[in-house]
């Protein structure tokens, strides 16, 4: 008995012990080995946190008036089991109803918020984003106090203008955290200003979880972004644009750009692109207007059916499934007759050229040999650009070969290298059509021989030969020296996203070939748009390169900082600045017959530029396709701004001719330009 009295006493102590090493052990495992880990979760339970969001920087056009703004929208949340309960019974509220009236408010699609209703959630996303005045309606058909529904407040991103700007200013995403992020353009580039900073409150709570008043508590105050206000004039813009529209249309381009700079600051006055979309509404895409006729002929979205198997000039084959725009059968017959006659004139020219080796063809009749539309059918876009071109600003981040533009920068080097006398009529002698360059053929458009040619006629006629002859005046190294300094081989640091550049060679790689090629704009240089627009704007400003720059000022929170332009470097000398804009303006006033015209209103210098395209997956250049462009500075006693206008690949040309920048880029310029001189207030010359 008293044996397991004694057995029974052991085991008792021997479990207290137990229970006690176990005890002694967990109090060492939390006060010492995890010591750290509770007390930061006991931090946590006590700690209240809340994060204030900063309201993003507003953008500004260089007058004040409003590019991008954030400004106060709602997200709609459903609550599809509440309209089971008694409130919404009584009230006699039911979910089909609520989820059309939503819709119609909204514009979102009634079958996906009936498919979010119907997900056996208790708390559902309907509607982003949304307008006060959208809430306002909603809450007066379905009040909040049936609880059916409930909005959560955001500051989102709103442009006023819509496409106005786009391809300037970008646009504000959401990346996979749900954090805004700029995309593209100055939303981009200027990120981390806009943004601002994020503020915080953090405090210690009571069991009750109320902030204790007397302990000490941390304040970070949020700080909202920069304020930018931009060059970009808006009425100048609005009228770029305008005008980029209409000649994509009119030559119907894959792509147009426009670019004014104003002299002795670098200050972008305007920066346009068309094709382009609405940064609201950016995941659109482009935005297609089917009154042009470059979409209302065959584009997708303007037609049920794609027109491309049809033949309109048999009506009778005219499937009745088709819907045809209005004109559309008459337009195709139209340029189809037009085409007939340019193929009837080109032979009869290239007849007569063979016969009398084309000397009594005047310098346009030579142009019309270059190219013509092959088929009208081609000149009609069908599909959008790819989002990968549609959303970037292609005056910043394309290169592109800039053709015979090029050969008034030239004619600038060998001025200031003083290896040509500054004579307009200075003899560079005549040639065959072609001049060989060590081992390579360097040609003219037509190939024809020239008897005599000075400096005047190199640009009038545009002659390759002519200008590789300039040059090779100039030591190799002093010409591409030069060359950089005009802003070949490096970013301008123009403030918008993704700046492309073209990397050239070491310049004790450079031949004869590579200088002479690119005299006249092609081969071993590529320039974006601005980039060619400023190394022109040198000549505008006296000899001294000024970096195109997009800012006005800043205001970080009431801090006002204004940026003023100083020129980065000097180029050339301005006597030799002076004398090519003499050169460019005296070729000009001789050359093509509507640039004669406004010469004699407003005295400018200017200059075309017909490049072909390098292929991207092989050596050489495409067949049939080219880019043209045409930079001007005007007026040329007081130069007010400088111009580039750009064309991508256009199919046709003024009244149906060849896409040459004759027929296309001048045109478009000069007629922008007589709108500019008007918003410039700059009067015309006497015209007799």
């Amino acid at each position: 008995m008293m044996t397991a009295y004694l057995q029974r006493t052991r085991f008792i102590k021997f479990l207290f012990l137990f229970f006690v090493c176990i005890l002694i052990f967990q109090l060492f495992r939390l006060q010492i080995l995890e010591h750290e880990r509770w007390t930061i979760r006991a931090e946590q339970k006590q700690t209240f946190r809340t994060i204030y969001k900063p309201t993003r920087g507003s953008v500004y056009f260089a007058d004040g008036s409003i590019l991008a703004i954030s400004k106060l929208a709602y997200n709609v949340y459903a609550l599809p089991r509440e309209f089971e309960k008694k409130p919404a019974k009584q009230a006699n509220v039911n979910i089909e109803q609520f989820v059309y009236d939503f819709s119609e408010l909204s514009g979102v699609k009634k079958d996906a918020v009936m498919s979010r209703m119907n997900s056996g959630a208790s708390y559902v996303l309907i509607g982003k984003r949304l307008e006060p005045s959208v809430i306002q309606k909603l809450e007066e058909r379905y009040p909040r106090s049936l609880n059916v529904w409930n909005i959560e407040t955001q500051y989102v991103r709103f442009y006023p203008n819509r496409e106005l700007g786009a391809k300037i200013i970008g646009f504000v995403r959401e990346n996979d955290r749900g954090e805004e992020m700029g995309q593209y353009g100055v939303e981009q580039y200027f990120d981390g200003l806009l943004r601002g900073a994020e503020g915080l409150f953090k405090g210690i709570r009571d069991k009750s979880r109320l902030v204790i008043a007397n302990q000490d508590y941390e304040v970070v105050a949020s700080r909202n972004g920069v304020d930018i206000t931009l060059t970009i004039d808006r009425g100048i813009q609005a009228l770029v644009e305008e005008y980029a529209k209409k000649y994509t249309d009119i030559f119907k381009a894959k792509e147009a750009t426009i670019v004014i700079i104003e002299p002795n600051t670098g200050r972008l006055l305007a920066v346009a692109n068309y094709p382009t979309y609405d940064p609201n509404v950016y995941w659109e895409g482009e935005l297609i207007d089917c009154n042009l006729e470059y979409y209302k002929v065959l584009h997708e979205d303007c037609n049920k059916k794609n027109l491309t198997t049809s033949s309109p000039s048999q009506e009778s084959n005219t499937n009745n499934e088709i819907v045809y725009p209005d004109g559309y059968l008459e337009r195709l017959r139209e340029l189809e007759e037009l085409q007939r006659k340019l193929e009837e004139e080109k032979k009869k020219l290239e007849s007569e050229l063979q016969n009398n080796n084309g000397e009594s063809l005047t310098a346009a009749e030579k142009e019309k040999l270059s190219k013509y539309p092959e088929s009208v059918r081609e000149i009609f876009r069908k599909k959008s650009l790819p989002v990968s071109e549609i959303y970037r600003n292609s005056a910043n981040s394309v290169l592109y070969e800039p053709g015979s533009v090029m050969k008034v920068i030239t004619l600038a080097i060998a001025y200031n290298a003083k290896t040509i006398p500054q004579d307009i009529n200075y003899s560079l002698g005549g040639h065959s059509g072609c001049e060989k360059v060590i081992d390579a053929t360097l040609c003219t458009i037509t190939k024809l021989p020239v008897s005599s040619l000075n400096i005047k006629d190199m640009l009038i006629d545009s002659d390759n030969v002519g200008a590789l002859r300039v040059a090779l005046s100039v030591p190799i190294k002093d010409f591409i020296d030069t060359y950089e300094k005009f802003g070949l081989g490096r970013k301008s640091g123009v403030e918008l996203a993704d700046e492309a550049v073209f990397s050239i060679k070491d310049p004790s790689e450079w031949t004869k070939v590579d200088v002479a090629t690119s005299s006249y704009g092609q081969g071993s240089i590529a320039f974006t748009p601005i980039q060619l627009a400023a190394a022109w704007n040198v000549l505008a400003s006296g000899g001294k390169y000024y970096a195109p720059t997009i800012v006005k000022s800043m205001n970080d929170n009431g801090r006002q900082k204004d940026f003023e332009p100083v020129p980065v470097r000097d180029v050339i000398s301005e006597d030799a600045a002076k004398a090519t804009l003499y050169a460019s303006g005296v070729s000009t006033s001789e050359g093509h017959p509507k640039a004669r015209a406004f010469y004699k209103k407003y005295p400018y210098a200017g200059k075309t530029g017909t490049a072909d395209i390098s292929k991207t997956s092989s050596v050489g250049y495409r067949e049939n396709v080219v880019n043209t462009s045409y930079v001007g500075i005007a007026p040329l006693d007081n130069p007010r701004f400088t111009m580039l206008v750009w064309f991508r690949e256009p199919r046709i040309g003024i009244d149906g001719g060849n896409p040459t920048s004759g027929n296309t880029a001048l045109h478009a310029w000069l007629d922008l330009a007589e709108q500019l001189m008007i918003k410039l207030n700059i009067s015309p010359k006497d015209v007799e």
